[in-house]
């Protein structure tokens, strides 16, 4: 009888047992930066094995043993990584992903209980282990776990998957508003190949930049939830569409930037702003009263400036002429209002990449190579037109992290979720047409400008000063 699999789980290998499952599985990294981890269960005894994917061949972290709920940790410098329990959100990945991992098994194994003897005898000693013992005890008779999703005998439900993965973490609001625009068009192409990179030769413990294609996930409005103001979420995306690995370049760099402008506000447009401001907090009769007894203060406090009386006549005359109160001054006194000029934060601003990468083939594997990694590029930036073609979607977006023998690079400045804005190919980076015998351009250069879809924030520092962050 053939695995029954949930939603995003696939059957590892089938010609050799049709009992370990595997998944990609959204996390983050200890620092905050969201990625996954492969996961591989076996559904006939309950035990579990998570890897840190990579091009260069899976690398396994921690395993835990149903049995007696034993964790074995294979790799500590990755596991740190991922789930450093001295920072409080490398204990709530673990706890999460833990809980997602054994409900999945979990649910997997009772999917395929039923009329084979072996499954249901696995089942019911899977439900007796001391990994498990907890989840079998929440269970009522006859209904499967609370947060299992629902079996799906096709591949490629990514959205779903997400989602559900998402909600388990409890990353979702419960009230919010999205849009739904459809399903796209035919032929459009959402997932790449996981295993592009140039130079072929690269080795384990080459530096790389990797490029992770990822679909786009709009904002979430959340209705009234902060003091009845609406607010936007942004979660990001998880579900890798594809992977690229490139050599680092030369002349990688970051700005950060903070948005911060002049700012003039002259005495009389302080008194008005004042006026306004208990007129919108204290209603429109506060507001007049507050304007008029700032005007019978002045006209009959003594001790006043003559030049403040002048100031504020002139302003209160040029309203009646609606003229310039500035210009009027000038004019009649030869001043100008004391601007009281000040550099004033204005809001946070996006940063945007710049790479430039230059691939000369050596062979025809490369050759081939080079023209999939340009192609991936093109297609994952273009905008996708949807079945109706009343609306067009975003295209994908792209997680861009370094990489230092195979461990994420921490003396480099990180980035988040990025659009590729724009792309250059250059097929004559030499100066010159050559090509070889099939046609391959001799040389190629891609320039490619990339823009993070939200700002950096001052909590996004999390890891330790020893290491760069963002």
């Amino acid at each position: 009888m053939a695995t029954v699999t949930r939603s995003g789980w696939t059957v590892d290998n089938p010609s050799q047992s049709s009992s370990i499952i595997r998944a990609n599985v959204p996390t983050k990294f200890a620092g905050g930066l969201r990625t996954n981890v492969l996961v591989k269960s076996n559904i006939s005894n309950g035990n579990y094995d998570v890897y840190q994917p990579s091009v260069f061949g899976d690398r396994l972290i921690y395993s835990r043993n149903a049995s007696d709920n034993k964790l074995t940790i294979h790799d500590r410098s990755i596991y740190d990584e991922y789930f450093n329990k001295s920072r409080p959100i490398g204990q709530q990945n673990f706890d999460v992903l833990d809980k997602q991992i054994r409900i999945a098994t979990y649910d997997q194994a009772q999917l395929n209980t039923g009329t084979d003897p072996v499954n249901n005898r696995n089942f019911e000693n899977i439900k007796k282990s001391a990994a498990y013992k907890s989840l079998a005890n929440i269970q009522k008779p006859g209904q499967r776990l609370p947060g299992a999703d629902t079996p799906s005998p096709a591949d490629g439900d990514a959205d779903a998957t997400a989602a559900a993965q998402q909600a388990a973490a409890g990353e979702v609001p419960t009230e919010a508003a999205k849009v739904e625009i459809g399903a796209t068009a035919p032929g459009t192409r959402t997932e790449f190949s996981t295993n592009l990179r140039y130079p072929l030769a690269m080795s384990n413990n080459q530096d790389v930049v990797k490029f992770t294609l990822v679909e786009f996930k709009p904002s979430t409005l959340n209705l009234g939830t902060n003091g009845g103001v609406s607010t936007f979420t942004r979660q990001g995306s998880t579900t890798p569409k594809g992977t690229i690995f490139l050599a680092i370049p030369g002349g990688i760099s970051d700005t950060n930037t903070a948005g911060w402008g002049d700012d003039r506000m002259n005495p009389i447009e302080a008194t008005l702003a004042n006026v306004g401001l208990t007129a919108i907090s204290k209603g429109i009769g506060e507001g007049m009263a507050v304007l008029s007894q700032t005007a019978s203060n002045v006209a009959s406090d003594q001790n006043t400036n003559q030049d403040v009386k002048d100031a504020i006549k002139t302003a209160f005359a040029s309203a009646a002429m609606q003229g310039d109160a500035q210009k009027l001054l000038t004019r009649t006194t030869g001043a100008v209002f004391n601007p009281n000029l000040e550099l004033l934060f204005t809001g946070p601003e996006l940063r945007s990449f710049s790479f430039t990468f230059k691939m000369s083939a050596r062979n025809q594997p490369e050759a081939d190579m080079i023209i999939r990694i340009i192609r991936t590029f093109k297609q994952a930036m273009a905008p996708q037109r949807t079945l109706s073609s009343i609306y067009v979607k975003a295209p994908l977006t792209f997680l861009i992290s370094y990489h230092h023998k195979n461990e994420m690079h921490k003396k480099i400045g990180k980035i988040k979720e990025c659009a590729l804005v724009s792309l250059t190919t250059n097929y004559t980076p030499e100066g010159q047409y050559a090509t070889y015998q099939d046609g391959t351009m001799l040389s190629y250069e891609l320039q490619m400008q990339f823009k993070e879809l939200e700002p950096v924030f001052n909590n996004d520092y999390t890891g330790p000063d020893t290491e760069i962050g963002f």
